[in-house]
């Protein structure tokens, strides 16, 4: 590293920017966006955002100790006023302060060079995240992207909150549209990529479905270094059909829930072999086309179990097999079976023993409101109220079907709609509807303006569900609340804009008064 890194002449020269004036040798070795923080020696980025402009605190940064200043084009008397009343600060002038930010981010990214993971995803994104961080712990000093700071805002922020002694670290890249991904990327400069999955979360954006979602989640590959690994879920065609467009510049791995046939052996058929198989010829790494794969899935009970296998296609066209740890993943359903492997995968393409990882995953827990069970009187609530798309509907419709049979109770599903579906919304609304007519669900209660199309598509394949639409969510608890019956097993899921914990708070509100009320069970009265 040169001389003047960190330097504002170094930090200028990262953003693309020009010194406009004060010193351009000074020291800054934190970059900072809010005036309300410490700024003391810190070079202060004004970003514009729907509800603010850190540009009108350009003053208030000086005034605060900033050792810099980076903004867009200012007015020259506004400029002048600022050379004028503070000599001592250097003034970075940028064509675009929100760029800048995140090429400032990857220069201190490559600056202090620890190994990146990166992932993005339709659903699971967060889950997997976590599981990841888990899973790596205890080998190595880690930092990850914090709540849900996954936007290209979000990301810098967190390549800059990296504590001085990180050795790994794991970044989420979410996106709306088109673009956003491929600047996080660049942003984070990725040693490891990993794509969960190609769903339709925010297929509203994009004039061609799938294959535009697909484009913008490969995007993660820009700033994945020639050589790097990228990790694919290779049970989505979608990312099977990427991992052949980019096998000779990546070392690309993948993991793969199996259906074993009749005899207990590894359905070889699958078409994940086949691409790993040619992955494993072009790829550039000695990992090439391995599989992490999850056998004897048993997904019965509060915890999805199975055996974990490493698969590796041989020359003469076979495949080397070894059975790496007996699993028990945190949480039910087969979505968290995927989740878990990405995790064992960044674990053991980092050489981190498979023993301790699963020691690690298995002490997880989920964060937020996403798939987690509770009890509250007697009602079990599966608490999803954090997003929702079809494909996470659907696992949340096979974990509530398992329990109500497992606790011999009734299923009720208090579902509110998806966000952000464009003209696919009728037609997406009608699948998960399918999907829910398919499963044992005694009740279901529905929010939002889609919610027909939801009990439409149910009466396709169920013949007398029980599905009650509303507009608001007092209608819809006032609905729910009488009709509840001791042993209920509820899930509450929904996309964010109808905010589902509200409802999940209701039912727990219900559960405690239940339990307070005269000749309650919960008492010790006979």
């Amino acid at each position: 590293m040169s001389a003047e890194a960190l330097s504002l002449a170094w930090w200028a020269n990262a953003a693309a920017g020009r010194i406009v004036g004060g010193p351009a040798d000074s020291l800054c070795e934190r970059v900072g966006t809010d005036t309300r923080e410490t700024l003391d020696g810190v070079l202060f980025v004004a970003l514009r955002g729907d509800n603010f402009d850190g540009h009108d605190y350009l003053l208030q940064a000086a005034e605060g100790g900033a050792a810099g200043l980076l903004f867009e084009p200012l007015p020259e008397e506004q400029l002048a006023e600022l050379n004028q009343k503070f000599p001592q600060v250097g003034l970075i002038e940028a064509d675009d302060s929100a760029v800048a930010y995140s090429r400032l981010a990857r220069a201190w990214r490559l600056f202090k060079n620890p190994y990146v993971i990166a992932l993005t995803g339709s659903v699971g994104k967060t889950t997997t995240r976590d599981l990841i961080a888990a899973a790596l712990s205890r080998s190595f000093r880690l930092h990850r992207t914090k709540a849900n700071l996954n936007n290209i805002i979000g990301v810098p922020q967190s390549v800059f909150a990296m504590p001085p002694d990180t050795e790994l670290a794991v970044f989420e890249l979410g996106m709306h549209i088109p673009g956003e991904i491929s600047r996080s990327s660049l942003c984070t400069v990725p040693d490891l990529a990993v794509i969960t999955n190609i769903g339709t979360s925010h297929i509203g954006n994009f004039a061609d479905g799938q294959d535009g979602i697909l484009r913008a989640k490969a995007e993660i590959t820009d700033g994945l270094k020639e050589g790097g690994t990228l990790l694919l879920n290779g049970d989505d065609p979608y990312l099977r059909r990427l991992a052949l467009e980019l096998k000779e510049r990546f070392n690309v791995v993948f993991t793969h829930i199996s259906h074993e046939d009749p005899a207990g052996s590894l359905a070889a058929s699958h078409p994940v072999y086949e691409t790993a198989r040619v992955c494993r010829e072009a790829g550039p790494g000695s990992s090439a086309g391995r599989i992490y794969t999850a056998s004897q899935v048993d997904l019965n009970g509060l915890h999805a179990e199975y055996v974990l296998v490493q698969e590796v296609p041989e020359a003469e066209g076979g495949f080397s097999r070894s059975a790496a740890a007996d699993v028990r993943a945190p949480a039910p359903g087969a979505h968290h079976v995927m989740n878990t492997l990405f995790a064992f995968a960044c674990a053991g393409e980092l050489g981190v023993s498979m023993e301790m990882a699963r020691t690690s995953i298995m002490d997880f827990v989920p964060t937020g409101n996403r798939q987690k069970i509770s009890q509250h009187g007697s009602y079990r609530i599966i608490n999803d109220a954090y997003n929702a798309a079809p494909e996470s509907m659907l696992s949340a419709f096979e974990l509530l079907e398992g329990l109500a049979d497992e606790n011999n109770g009734r299923a009720v599903a208090v579902l509110g709609c998806m966000a952000e579906q464009g003209d696919a919304a009728r037609e997406l609304h009608l699948q998960v509807g399918r999907d829910l007519g398919r499963h044992r669900i005694d009740r279901v209660y529905l929010l939002g303006a889609e919610s027909k199309f939801i009990a439409e598509g149910a009466r396709e394949t169920a013949p007398n569900p029980v599905i009650s639409c509303y507009d608001d969510m007092s209608a819809l608890v006032d609905a729910l609340l009488p009709q509840l019956e001791a042993g209920d097993n509820i899930l509450v899921k929904g996309s964010r804009m109808y905010a589902m914990e509200r409802a999940a708070a209701a039912i727990e509100a219900r559960a405690g008064s239940e339990a307070g009320a005269p000749g309650a069970a919960s008492g010790s009265e006979g």
